[in-house]
């Protein structure tokens, strides 16, 4: 593996374990009933954009959302409204095997309708490890409701445009920025019209901390990465999502995995690497 694919691989893995630790603090705060899912997305998402505003305060007229930055905007909101009103009535097995799936349909259809189709390659890769995830979560979902479940398709068909916009980025970290500041102002007034729960001290902390580190930190970090991958292979990579927060929660409660655990994700772990071409060896140069 070349000294590039290394640093990608890298900051790939630490974007995909922010992204793990973002669903793991959303389910905490909603099933814990800590906080209303109207509170917590505005939390979200004013912590995040103060967050990012913070690290480019050096650049404050880049920081400015513009005209262009309205697709990643509108995206932002779909996704991190849907998602966080979808997982109050949807068990995370569930939410995520609706959620994922459409990512990576929404990522290849855009990348098709712009003329790169996927190679034979990145779609035998994604194919195995889409099998790995309904593998990994069938056996835990029951029939969901029809509301959430559209729910979560409109937040996997959001962060799908998200994805798929950040793959021309130059600057990740302001492009984030503006996002999240021209996105904040929309939600926050859900805080105080939602129905919910009275946020308790737990929830208003998991709520920023899932806005201003495993969201804005985690999401700068994924436009970083995402110009260097296909749209097949950004799709594949957050397969790897499940299975991390499967992990977490195995060391959190101490159990051990299972058979059938440890065989799914060794088809989603070999399906990222085939449509990565993580051990792909590079192209020989001319002496």
């Amino acid at each position: 593996m070349t000294a590039d694919r290394t640093r990608t691989a890298g900051l790939a893995l630490l974007a995909i374990v922010a992204f793990a630790a973002n669903s793991l603090l959303t389910r905490r705060a909603l099933a814990g009933h800590e906080i209303g899912p109207g509170t917590f997305v505005a939390l979200r998402l004013a912590s995040g954009a103060l967050m990012l505003a913070v690290l480019g305060a050096h650049r404050a007229d880049g920081l400015v959302p513009r005209r262009a930055d309205l697709g990643g905007i509108a995206s932002l909101l779909g996704y991190a409204i849907a998602f966080t009103f979808a997982y109050v009535q949807l068990g995370a097995a569930v939410g995520a095997l609706i959620l994922f799936p459409t990512v990576q349909l929404t990522l290849v259809t855009v990348a098709a309708v712009r003329g790169t189709l996927p190679s034979a390659r990145e779609a035998a890769g994604s194919a195995l490890a889409l099998v790995g995830i309904v593998c990994l979560l069938a056996p835990n979902v029951r029939t969901p409701s029809i509301v959430a479940a559209l729910l979560m398709a409109i937040a996997g068909v959001s962060w799908g445009l998200y994805t798929s916009l950040g793959r021309g980025t130059t600057d990740p970290l302001a492009r984030t920025a503006r996002n999240f500041l021209g996105a904040a102002p929309f939600v926050l007034p859900l805080a105080f019209v939602s129905a919910g729960p009275s946020p308790s001290m737990l929830g208003g902390a998991l709520a920023v901390a899932s806005g201003a580190i495993t969201s804005a930190l985690g999401y700068a970090l994924w436009y970083t990465v995402l110009p260097r991958l296909s749209a097949s292979a950004a799709g594949a990579t957050q397969l790897l999502v499940p299975v991390l927060t499967a992990l977490a929660g195995f060391a959190w409660l101490g159990e051990r995995p299972s058979v059938g655990f440890v065989a799914s994700s060794a088809l989603i772990l070999g399906g990222v690497a085939v449509t990565t071409g993580l051990f792909r060896r590079p192209p020989r140069t001319a002496a």
